[in-house]
């Protein structure tokens, strides 16, 4: 079982029939919370009633909003598994993630990755971060939606994506082709992401197909995963539409 925190969370899981039981604040007005003891009733669920200190004592961040639910884990895939639910779609787009350790940009990048319409999120099963209730919280649900892809080692998952005609580009601040240089963005894409500070490992860079840059302008020369992740996938969607 896994601890989600924060409504909009609690609120996709409940849809998925994930949920098995529901803290709430006894502070919190029910108003605000209507919807999801009414999901958890017609469900019927446990709702256990805590005081406020007793909540923030059971919660892993300062985001649960009065409610917490136990569920079960979101089921990840195997990168054979999630190549087979494409059934020859030839426009999928993947993100790649090298070594993120950071929940709070996982779950950014796996918010962005939903509303960019991309078909998957690859993470190593170690040296990395898992979905956890960070994770859930920081996507504001859409780890519900983005299939999570959990591989053993990432050279060996782009060598796999090669062979099912994805074309990899990697983000690297020291590309000499940038984003916005008219890339040609169809077809299969995996888009991969190196760790903030780290970039990408040497290996994994070799097995890009293109390294591709962000423009940057100002004295800071770096940017966090989940925004350079963000501007990868939309400019991504922005050449297809």
């Amino acid at each position: 079982m896994i601890q989600i925190e924060g409504r909009n969370p609690i609120r996709e899981a409940l849809r998925a029939r994930r949920v098995k039981r529901i803290f709430v604040a006894k502070e919190v007005k029910e108003s605000g919370i209507k919807d999801i003891l009414d999901a958890a009733a017609r469900q019927n669920l446990p709702i256990i009633r805590l005081t406020k200190q007793e909540l923030v004592q059971r919660a892993h961040t300062e985001g649960h909003q009065g409610i917490i639910a136990e569920a079960e884990p979101i089921r990840t895939l195997s990168l054979k598994e999630w190549l087979a639910k494409l059934n020859g779609r030839d426009d999928a787009v993947v993100l790649v993630l090298d070594e993120i350790t950071d929940p709070r940009n996982l779950g950014s990048l796996l918010r962005t990755a939903d509303a960019a319409g991309v078909a998957g999120c690859i993470i190593p099963e170690r040296r990395g971060v898992g979905i956890t209730a960070v994770v859930e919280k920081a996507s504001a649900g859409a780890a519900q939606y983005v299939p999570v892809i959990e591989v053993p080692n990432i050279v060996g998952a782009l060598d796999q994506l090669k062979q099912a005609r994805f074309w990899v580009y990697g983000a690297d601040a020291e590309a000499p082709i940038h984003l916005y240089s008219g890339l040609d963005f169809s077809g299969r894409v995996a888009l991969v992401i190196g760790a903030e500070g780290k970039g990408l490992r040497r290996l994994v860079k070799e097995h890009c197909d293109l390294l591709v840059s962000i423009p940057m302008r100002g004295k800071i020369q770096s940017l966090n995963a989940g925004v350079a992740g963000a501007l990868f996938m939309y400019e991504v969607l922005r050449s297809r539409l």
